[in-house]
């Protein structure tokens, strides 16, 4: 049998949804949280010089604002359009740096190093050799790089041990380590807090340390327990995170909504005054009256005015949808907000789109990333979604129970537990159980581990 080659044409019939552009920008401000939202702002006004904010947008509420917004452009709208040419108002432009100015940026977690290194009075030589060294550390401030590769790195095996021992002696402290022992020692050599035991435990003892085999230590090192818990305050103090170093960039969350009780009601506040307030520049409105402009400049000003009110439409839409979601939080998770976790009920975001009008997935996209300020703190809105997983007749309170009802229930057992004698899974299982709360050992186990717990046997102190 000879198999024949050749070209053919086939066809399939499939069908494909793609996302527009403009689709796309709406997912993406939907998304975005309230501290990148104010730059993705900037970048719209960037790009569309028809942008520009209030002069006094503090003292403006979105709402008012963006309908007058409205007003005002769909008068423009009715002008005929075409392609483009650029125009800039001096007035938007000093208004838009003005807003540039007032962003803050954060320094990176490379960019502290390398400015710390500036600082120093090295060599040219040494200085490239301590950047090089700073470009192999990794998200979590380690330098994995064995000591050929940085010889190979660095072209000098004694150059190399030099710009390292320099990159460790900068902040903060235990960067470039190799490893988590080499980190903490660094630590405890910079904080003035070495002795022998405690160098020891770090540089010998960790594994024995973590799985919270003390007697064993304890044997090992010829100490007692109090001599070693003395070192183990020191260790505890010591950072195994140095802070800034994930994903080289130091992370901050910023609340959307504030919710405060004042005489027994929930009253919620959307935080839009943190956003600038934009209109469309008044020297594109009067330029679009201008009979001498051509017809290409009138189309290409009518297709920014457009591109303005779409956007403005999309920010306004993010805070109605926000609002609506919070505002049904607020009702349907009320006995939160004055009794904590343990108060939590099950809500699903399936319930919520429903109620709102949209597709869960709009929920979903809605409240990722999104925070909210109540009495308990800064809380992130994924907190109040999640499913029934005690149901009523399972329950002895006759309701459903949320997976956060049963997380806090755990925590009070294990507060409540002996330190000597902790309590196993398979007994906060049972204890549940006398309470009326069946959950398995293994669901136990889950939901223990996810509130930063360890076992038992990590958790039992020694005599």
């Amino acid at each position: 049998m000879q198999l024949g080659q050749g070209q053919y044409v086939s066809t399939e019939l499939r069908q494909e949804q793609t996302l527009s552009a403009q689709q796309i920008q709406s997912l993406k401000i939907l998304t975005t949280p309230l501290l990148d939202l104010g730059q993705l702002i900037s970048q719209e006004m960037a790009e569309n010089p028809v942008l520009e904010m209030e002069k006094d947008s503090r003292e403006v509420s979105l709402e008012v604002a963006e309908y007058k917004l409205f007003d005002e452009a769909i008068k423009l709208e009715n002008s005929s359009g075409g392609s483009e040419v650029y125009y800039n108002s001096p007035e938007g432009e000093a208004r838009r740096q003005n807003f540039f100015d007032s962003i803050t940026t954060t320094e990176s977690f490379t960019e502290n190093i390398l400015n710390q290194l500036r600082l120093l009075d090295l060599s040219e030589e040494l200085l490239q050799a301590c950047v090089a060294i700073v470009g192999e550390v990794d998200g979590n401030g380690y330098l994995k790089l064995s000591d050929e590769e940085l010889e190979t790195l660095i072209g000098s095996a004694s150059l190399a041990k030099e710009a390292v021992k320099i990159v460790q002696s900068l902040e903060p402290a235990g960067v470039a380590a190799h490893d988590l022992s080499e980190r903490l020692l660094i630590q405890l050599k910079r904080f003035d807090k070495k002795d022998k035991v405690t160098a020891q435990i770090i540089e010998h003892h960790l594994e024995d340390l973590a799985a919270n085999r003390l007697p064993l230590i304890c044997k090992k090192l010829r100490i007692n327990m109090t001599h070693l818990e003395e070192s183990l305050e020191v260790i505890r103090s010591l950072q195994p995170n140095i802070e800034g170093s994930s994903v080289n960039s130091a992370e901050y969350v910023q609340e959307e909504i504030s919710v405060k009780e004042k005489k027994g009601e929930l009253i919620a506040e959307t935080l839009n005054h943190k956003l600038p307030v934009l209109k469309i520049s008044k020297y594109y409105k009067n330029l679009m009256e201008d009979p001498s402009l051509s017809a290409e400049d009138r189309a290409f000003i009518k297709s920014k005015i457009t591109d303005a009110i779409e956007f403005m439409k999309k920010i306004h839409s993010r805070q109605t949808t926000i609002d609506k979601i919070v505002n049904i939080i607020i009702r349907r998770q009320r006995n939160f907000f004055f009794e904590g976790d343990k108060a939590l009920v099950p809500l699903t975001m399936t319930e919520v789109a429903k109620e709102i009008g949209c597709h869960e997935t709009t929920v979903s996209r809605a409240v990722s990333g999104k925070y909210m300020r109540c009495r308990y703190g800064v809380v992130a809105l994924r907190k109040f979604f999640s499913t029934s997983v005690i149901p009523a007749k399972s329950n002895s309170d006759g309701e459903d129970m949320s997976g956060a009802a049963v997380k806090d229930k755990i925590r009070e057992i294990i507060n409540s537990e002996d330190i000597f004698k902790p309590f196993s899974d398979n007994k906060i299982s049972k204890l549940l159980e006398f309470e009326g709360i069946k959950v398995a050992r293994r669901t136990v186990a889950k939901y223990r581990e996810s509130i930063g717990i360890s076992a038992a046997s990590k958790r039992k102190k020694f005599k």
